[in-house]
């Protein structure tokens, strides 16, 4: 995988280290991803890194979080993909406008910013099934190297 897509792994799991440090990977996952033929890594927060490869060669890299949220009676998992990297430390305006655009589309999740990084989070149930699970992972990283291509011109880090 290249050098920028390595970075950025580290960044996507910020929001995990506060939760699960140290943390183990969530069992029910590496079954569901086994069950659906998925490759997958396992980083030092129990997180599971998809690269999915599509069809036209590219290839895009998803994180399936093991923590899961609740409210009430809900449960959910996230699946994380990166989309965009600002050249700033923000997005412009343009940008965040065109994934504001993008959410009001979307079937499946929204579009988000921490700091110069734009990422597609997309929320299932955590109790989804292998091939929801599949789903969940080839809708966000589709959606999020479709914004890749568009905004950084093209360009294939994530």
């Amino acid at each position: 995988m290249r050098k920028c897509a390595l970075s950025l792994v580290g960044f996507l799991l910020l929001p995990a280290l506060a939760i699960a440090q140290g943390a183990s990977s969530d069992r029910r996952v590496e079954k569901l991803l086994d069950k659906a033929k998925l490759a997958y890594e396992v980083d030092a927060q129990g997180d599971f890194r998809v690269t999915y490869i599509l069809p036209d060669g590219r290839s895009q890299m998803a994180i399936v979080r093991s923590a899961t949220s609740t409210y009430g009676t809900l449960s959910v998992r996230e699946v994380v993909s990166a989309g965009y990297r600002s050249p700033d430390t923000t997005l412009s305006a343009e940008a965040a406008n065109r994934l504001l655009e993008l959410n009001a589309r979307s079937k499946l999740g929204a579009w988000t910013r921490q700091g110069p990084m734009a990422l597609l989070v997309t929320r299932i149930p955590a109790d989804a099934d292998a091939r929801e699970l599949a789903d969940a992972i080839e809708f966000t990283a589709t959606a999020a190297d479709a914004v890749e291509r568009e905004l950084a011109a093209g360009k294939d880090d994530y």
